[in-house]
């Protein structure tokens, strides 16, 4: 029984161990750059092609870090994707997958855009963000002009880095 008690506990430390040391390695310091954002760089990470399992791919989104008439645009990725899958399962799927890539939820709720029907908001870091919408079909086809085909789940994915200001 000691034996047994003091080997489960060696691999209880070992375990924890393995864990504590990956969750030190040196983040990414290259990412976000401190440059313009072009959608290529956007869509090339994780985030910016972050699709739910067996989603079907309806349209892209985003476009390139850019100055105009009405301030500084993001650089960003995304899609707009469907599922036979409940709204519900396609939240819990993005929380769990982003809350393990230390994001943070910063605010769920009613969406915001006049399409959604929920929002689920992300961040990580000072210029990282990730947004869910649950879409509204028919406010969607109103928007686009195009019908997106029948699924139980119409959503868009947002991966979004803010413009670098030099602080941060």
């Amino acid at each position: 029984m000691r034996v047994a008690f003091a080997f489960y506990g060696v691999v209880v430390v070992l375990a924890a161990g393995i864990w504590g040391w990956h969750r030190l390695q040196p983040a990414d310091t290259s990412w976000p750059p401190k440059g313009p954002v072009t959608y290529k760089a956007a869509a090339a990470r994780p985030e910016g092609h972050l699709f739910y399992p067996g989603a079907k791919l309806w349209g892209h989104l985003g476009g390139d870090e850019k100055t105009s008439g009405f301030g500084q645009m993001s650089g960003s990725a995304g899609a707009i994707l469907l599922t036979d899958d409940s709204s519900s399962q396609v939240r819990a799927w993005y929380k769990e997958w982003l809350l393990g890539h230390n994001w943070q939820l910063y605010s769920s709720g009613g969406g915001s855009n006049g399409i959604a029907l929920t929002k689920d908001q992300y961040e990580r870091g000072a210029r990282e963000n990730f947004i869910l919408y649950v879409d509204d079909p028919a406010r969607l086809a109103a928007t686009t002009g195009n019908r997106p085909p029948k699924a139980n789940t119409v959503f868009e994915t947002r991966y979004i880095i803010t413009p670098y200001t030099g602080s941060k």
